[in-house]
């Protein structure tokens, strides 16, 4: 019974890492996003859409401008980012997402369990340096 277990896990973790693809922000979709123990400039809850321009290192890295919502001005802001380390993980049946470190760059916050899952149209920002966390769909 082990050894049939053993090779039921060993097949999936086979199948899972020819089948996973890193999962990135959906390009130039509006994501509504709803914040934790933010005081920042973004509207809460709010609109932003990701723009990725420079991918290196085969996808390891993601450059981009995050465009979001404020409440003054021109009623939006953008602010540049990268996404790092990524990890691909199971989440279900035939479902894969993958965490990465969002920074804002040059030396803004860091969220290093940023999760993109749902092919895309859903980010989880966790266990950000500033303290807050958002959570940002596609509608």
């Amino acid at each position: 019974m082990k050894s049939l277990v053993l090779a039921a896990a060993l097949a999936f973790a086979a199948s899972a890492s020819a089948h996973a693809v890193h999962v990135r922000p959906i390009q130039g979709a509006t994501y509504y996003c709803d914040y934790y123990n933010y005081h920042g400039l973004a509207n809460d809850p709010g609109f932003s859409s990701f723009n990725v321009t420079l991918s290196q290192l085969g996808g390891d890295l993601l450059r981009g401008i995050e465009t979001f919502t404020v409440s003054y001005g021109t009623g939006t802001d953008q602010q540049k980012f990268s996404l790092a380390k990524p990890f691909d993980f199971y989440v279900g049946p035939g479902f894969f997402g993958t965490r990465w470190e969002f920074t804002v760059n040059p030396s803004g916050p860091q969220c290093k369990n940023t999760e993109v899952v749902a092919q895309g149209a859903v980010i989880y920002f966790n266990d950000c340096t500033d303290g807050h966390s958002r959570t940002c769909w596609v509608q």
